[in-house]
C-alpha cells in the first residue's frame, strides 16, 4: 500500500496513486501525521471487504471475474510474483501463501487485490453497498454533510440513508488517479 521510490524518495499509495505526506495541503484536514488521502474505491479501504462482498459488487455491475485458476496452473500456493525485503536485497519471488478454493488460484490477500483491480478499472463505486455506520463514516471522512432532520426514523431513515448515499456520490466522485478504462 504504502510505496516509496527508491531514487527520489517519493512515497504513495499504491492503490490510488496518490501521495504521503505529513504536511497536509487540505485545508479541512486535521491529520497531523503521515497520511493520504485515498478515494473510496481505493485498495486503502477495500483491502477489508471479505472477497465475496467485492464479488457482489462486481456482480451487481455486471462485471465477470475469475473464482478458477487457469487452466495448466499449479494449485495450492499462490505464484503471484512479489518484491520481498530479504536482508537488503530485493529479490522477486513467488507469494507461496495457501492459495482458496474459488480464489483463481490466488491467496485471498492476492485475490482481494485482482476483484479491486476489476472494480477500479471499471469506475464501479463501491458505495450502494455500505452498512449505514460505513455510509456515515464516509461522509464524515469526505466532508458530506450528514445531519439528520427531526423525525427521520423508521421508513423516513430509509429514505435519509439513500438520499445520503446519492449525495455522496454526487459530490465526490470518484478518485481520477486511480488506474481505470477510459
Amino acid at each position: 500500500m504504502h510505496f516509496c521510490c527508491s531514487q527520489c524518495r517519493y512515497q504513495f499509495c499504491s492503490g490510488c496513486n496518490n501521495p504521503f505526506h505529513t504536511t497536509c495541503a487540505v485545508d479541512e484536514c486535521s491529520v497531523s501525521g503521515l497520511h493520504a488521502h485515498h478515494p473510496r474505491d481505493c485498495l486503502f479501504y477495500l483491502r477489508d471487504w471479505e472477497p465475496s462482498r467485492l464479488q457482489a459488487l462486481l456482480q451487481n455491475n455486471g462485471v465477470a471475474f475469475n473464482t478458477e485458476p487457469p487452466p495448466g496452473t499449479q494449485t495450492g500456493l499462490c505464484g503471484v510474483i512479489e518484491q520481498k525485503d530479504e536482508g537488503g536485497q530485493q529479490p522477486d519471488s513467488a507469494c507461496g501463501a495457501q492459495t482458496q478454493p474459488g480464489h483463481a488460484g490466488l491467496c485471498e490477500k492476492h485475490y482481494r487485490e485482482y476483484l479491486v483491480s476489476l472494480i477500479n478499472s471499471h469506475s464501479i463505486d463501491p458505495a450502494p453497498l455500505y452498512s449505514s455506520s460505513e455510509l456515515l463514516l464516509a461522509c464524515r471522512r469526505y466532508k458530506v454533510d450528514d445531519a439528520r432532520r427531526d423525525g427521520e426514523d423508521g421508513e423516513a431513515g430509509f429514505t435519509y440513508y439513500s438520499s445520503l448515499l446519492q449525495k455522496l456520490m454526487d459530490e465526490v466522485p470518484l478518485g481520477d488517479k486511480v488506474p481505470r478504462k477510459k
